[in-house]
């Protein structure tokens, strides 16, 4: 069975619902008092003051609510003063709050009054204002569709057409002219075929946006309506080519699948396949893409598969629309697993096929709108009666439960059941009532004959032949054979045809198909080359942050250590220093002494002391880890240096004065004097020259 696209292409699945925005998740909360009844449900003993506080508090934020378009600073108030594109934009985006607030009554009011008071010659930027403007119009037909008021839209957007509204019939003609149609249902009468000829006698809009919205809706409305193909297929290509000029659209994929699918309708297979493969291509280049348009994609490009015999293709599609519909809520779901059925039926895995039916019976019962889900699992029943009635040697003791489905199925007055019409004959014949049985077969295939569907008309005269040969019905069964025999020869031509067809699209399918993994696996080598990028750079990122926190911190623990070993230079010289210079207050005390003999024993033992070895190994040791390369420099430019000298240069090169060495050394002022003549003459050093600077040089 062929994927059925709803009537209203663009109307919620559930129920007769919202037209679809695709750009709004509509979501239901619940009413000021549903939250009222639910307190009451929760606190049964609450008092009746409160109660009388809470339907006052309730009341209180209905009517705020409800005078919100009262507002003097609302959008609404800001449009009808100002007429600008920014006041309609800002009151598009009120109307979607509403949207989602599932509040649509205020929105169809707040369109109401804005058409009803349209300004000539609203200001602001043009573009965006023509392009608000077609928004508006959007919002305000798929309120009055919801609100079931599209008789009050037409009269709006009939009355500003008719009176020939500046703007509206300007710049936004073509939108205007495009929800018109819409919202006219087309019976033959004068009104509704001059509209008709009207939006397609305009010629292409002056932006491809409205070119391609305009042309859009009204291809869809043609073919809703049944106008022949050479109508709808002209307009829809114009939608096309404005949106391959750049028009932008909430959701481009359904440009694109209706193309493919008035192509299919008319079998122009390859084109409808090119369109559909295009289709493909961009969702595969916006990953995360969840509008319905894929949904309807895939399901026609499934479908389109399918009737080109590539059921393997046609699975992968269903399976790639059904996920789609996953995302979007299961909007259309049920019709993809019953599609998905009958290729499985068509396949020969029945029992696959009842799995799918019954996966589309718990799409279904999911449907919130009760009466929807129950007229859906109507349809899914029907499909599994014909698929009994069809393999009815498996299933024997289905058939009373198929009869009933089947005239269930049949007593539907507002749809096409001829084929319902024909499986139920069947299930008669085939359950011993072939007087019942046959007759109806007849006229179903009548049917079929003056529809002129081959395909059905040739299934329908092979179960003929096949019951009137079990029948004995010899006569009916010669007149109908050549019948027969030329039909076949038809459909077998239009098989080879379509085989042909087939193959090139295959071949076309495969060879894109290839492209994309080229394309893939060269986008998958550039990214795995970027997070290789990535990885290395962060490594070394991290080895150099690394290494510069261990410079840092080598640095510090370097710098640590030569404060250390400075502390320890200078405590030992402050040490010898005070030792000596205590020497020197002593001896200077004892000179005033009056014992001569005693003076010189204790100045014996007071005579200025010398650095111990061990002192000056530590001296030596901690000079040579602050100045690493100063002894070594110094042994290199005099290599008759003494330690004594070594000593005397070292503390020169602190920057110690004479009394401070004398006193570092426990040596007499001329004796640091002397060895510092002495040390002068073993570097050759001129008079003029200074030892300190020569000394401080020394590497």
């Amino acid at each position: 069975m062929p994927f059925h696209r709803n009537k209203y292409r663009g109307v919620r699945a559930a129920g007769k619902g919202k037209p679809i925005d695709d750009s709004i998740d509509f979501v239901r909360f619940p009413t000021v008092f549903a939250n009222v009844r639910l307190l009451l449900s929760k606190k049964k003993m609450m008092k009746k003051q409160m109660l009388v506080f809470a339907l006052a508090g309730a009341f209180i934020a209905f009517t705020a609510c409800r005078r919100t378009a009262e507002d003097p600073s609302s959008p609404t108030a800001g449009w009808e003063n100002r007429g600008t594109d920014k006041t309609l934009k800002a009151l598009n985006r009120e109307c979607r709050t509403l949207y989602e607030a599932d509040r649509t009554d205020s929105a169809f009011t707040i369109y109401s009054r804005i058409f009803r008071n349209f300004p000539a010659s609203p200001a602001g930027n043009r573009d965006s204002l023509r392009a608000e403007t077609g928004i508006a119009l959007q919002y305000f037909y798929n309120s009055s569709y919801y609100e079931n008021k599209e008789e009050v839209f037409k009269q709006i957007t009939d009355s500003l057409a008719h009176t020939r509204h500046p703007y509206l019939t300007g710049p936004c003609l073509h939108y205007l002219t495009a929800y018109r149609c819409l919202a006219t249902r087309f019976t033959g009468d004068g009104d509704s075929e001059a509209l008709l000829r009207e939006a397609a006698s305009l010629p292409p809009a002056g932006d491809a946006t409205q070119e391609m919205i305009f042309a859009h809706l009204v291809a869809r409305t043609l073919q809703r309506y049944s106008r022949p193909a050479e109508q709808y297929i002209p307009m829809q290509q114009r939608a096309v080519r404005a949106f391959r000029a750049g028009g932008q659209f909430e959701d481009p994929t359904d440009i694109l699948s209706q193309m493919g699918y008035f192509y299919n309708r008319t079998g122009q297979y390859e084109k409808g396949a090119e369109c559909l493969q295009e289709g493909v291509d961009y969702l595969r280049s916006h990953p995360g893409y969840k509008k319905i348009g894929a949904i309807y994609l895939y399901g026609d490009l499934s479908n389109l598969y399918a009737r080109l015999g590539m059921s393997d293709k046609a699975l992968e599609a269903n399976a790639s629309a059904i996920q789609a519909s996953r995302e979007r809520n299961g909007l259309l779901l049920t019709d993809l697993f019953r599609m998905r059925g009958n290729l499985f039926d068509e396949l020969g895995q029945t029992d696959s096929a009842l799995v799918c039916f019954e996966e589309a019976l718990r799409a279904a019962a999911a449907i919130a709108d009760k009466a929807r889900a129950e007229s859906l699992a109507d349809g899914i029943r029907s499909d599994r009666a014909i698929f009994m009635v069809d393999h009815s040697e498996r299933f024997p003791g289905a058939l009373p439960e198929a009869i009933a489905l089947l005239q269930k199925s049949c007593a539907d007055t507002l749809r096409d059941t001829t084929t319902e019409q024909f499986m139920l004959g069947l299930a008669f014949a085939k359950n011993g009532d072939p007087g019942k049985g046959i007759p109806m077969m007849e006229e179903a295939a009548r049917e079929f004959a003056a529809q002129q569907f081959d395909e059905n008309l040739d299934h329908a005269y092979g179960e003929l032949m096949k019951m009137y040969a079990s029948q004995g019905l010899n006569d009916k069964l010669a007149t109908l054979f050549p019948h027969f025999i030329a039909l076949r020869d038809s459909v077998r031509k239009e098989d080879k045809i379509r085989a042909t067809i087939a193959a090139n699209i295959r071949y076309e399918t495969g060879r894109k198909e290839q492209e994309n993994r080229v394309l893939t696996a060269e986008v998958a080598l550039k990214e795995r080359s970027l997070v290789y990028m990535h990885i290395i750079l962060i490594l070394a990122g991290c080895l150099l942050a690394g290494a510069v926190a261990y410079l840092f911190q080598r640095r510090r623990m370097h710098r640590e250590e030569q404060e250390m070993h400075r502390r320890q230079l200078n405590g030992l010289l402050s040490a010898q220093q005070e030792l000596n210079r205590r020497n020197e207050q002593l001896s200077f005390e004892l000179e005033q002494a009056v014992h001569n003999e005693t003076i010189d024993h204790v100045r014996q033992k007071l005579d200025p002391t010398l650095l111990s070895g061990e002192d000056e190994k530590r001296f030596r040791q901690s000079f040579a880890a602050l100045y690493p390369r100063y002894l070594p420099g110094l042994r290199a430019r005099c290599a008759e240096l003494t330690k004594s000298d070594e000593l005397l240069c070292m503390l020169i090169h602190l920057n110690q004065n004479t009394d401070e060495i004398a006193l570092a050394l426990g040596i007499s002022r001329a004796s640091v004097n002397s060895g510092r003549s002495r040390i002068r003459k073993k570097f050759g050093l001129r008079k003029e020259e200074s030892l300190e600077a020569y000394l401080e040089n020394v590497d």
